[in-house]
């Protein structure tokens, strides 16, 4: 008797429904898109399936019933906003969400979701009562988020453009010059990180508005700057302490004297930045945010500078 094949409408159940409506746009082996990966682990299921096995074909029926219960409540949370599931992993899934807002719909869900859990992670079975827990990671492209650079920035090492970390290096010996006139110790190296992370709250807005590099999903982010994520000024503070921390350990001396255009050129950024967002590019939001960002060292540094 020949063997009947099981039909795609019957396989479908089985497959990711990301890969059924890739399937249906075309195919392909594998795909690059922009989103957002949320995996969630169920604990608790562990120790029940192994009360449940003392049971046998019965026990196993309903640690089934259980889990798929379980699961069920929880991938409803996740299709409603969206999401895709990849793949089961025991007693995990792994969750793809895509489109506009990706990250945010990721992360309200994952909220949900463990909302869910804990309106049905108490189940009774046929061995008692089970308190089921459930841990949960999302990622989104961290520190700076889910970014491209468009090529058009020249010569790219480690694929970031050479200009963008020589402009930081450049902008990094003014940076702590500022924080010098200021204070010491590691006071310094603190107000040195704000001093040079606060000027990419003026870089990244010019760098996107120019087309050299987008995110895919710019949110959340400062209120009237819409294409610059707030994670990825927490990633440029992150570089920010680092590169200051370097610095500060190798240059453990006196002030110069002679570091009067460091701090001209440090103010002359800020305030020509400023004027140039607010009168040229008509960023009036970019032009506030920087100012303030750039202001909370730049202000103390001209008081100081006016009584002396």
């Amino acid at each position: 008797m020949a063997q009947r094949l099981p039909t795609a409408s019957s396989l479908t159940p089985y497959v990711p429904r990301v890969a059924l409506r890739w399937e249906a746009e075309g195919g392909g082996l594998w795909r690059e898109v922009d989103g957002s990966l949320v995996f969630v682990d169920i604990s608790g299921f562990t120790a029940l399936s192994e009360r449940l096995a003392r049971r046998g074909r019965l026990g196993a029926e309903e640690l089934t019933g259980t889990l798929s219960a379980c699961f069920g409540e929880l991938l409803s949370v996740a299709y409603e906003a969206g999401g895709s599931l990849l793949k089961f992993g025991g007693d995990a899934l792994l969750l793809l969400f895509g489109g506009e807002d990706h990250a945010t719909r990721a992360c309200a869900s994952a909220l949900r979701m463990r909302e869910t859990m804990a309106r049905v992670g108490r189940v009774t079975t046929s061995v008692g009562n089970v308190r089921l827990r459930m841990s949960i990671g999302v990622h989104s492209g961290v520190p700076f988020g889910d970014y491209r650079y468009t090529g058009g920035l020249g010569t790219s090492v480690l694929d970031v453009p050479l200009v963008v970390a020589l402009a930081w290096v450049m902008m990094a010996h003014p940076a702590i010059t500022v924080a010098d006139r200021l204070t010491h110790g590691w006071r310094r190296v603190a107000l040195a990180v704000l001093a040079l992370a606060a000027w990419d709250v003026f870089l990244d807005p010019q760098m996107v508005d120019a087309h050299h590099w987008r995110w895919a999903d710019p949110s959340p982010h400062l209120p009237g700057v819409p294409m610059v994520p707030l994670t990825n000024f927490a990633g440029w503070l992150l570089v920010s302490l680092v590169l200051m921390t370097l610095l500060h350990g190798a240059a453990r001396r006196e002030r110069s004297r002679n570091d009067g255009p460091a701090v001209v050129l440090w103010v002359w950024t800020w305030l020509s930045s400023t004027l140039a967002n607010l009168v040229f590019f008509h960023r009036p939001a970019v032009a506030g945010w920087g100012f303030i960002a750039m202001g909370l060292v730049g202000v103390p540094l001209l008081l100081r500078s006016r009584r002396s």
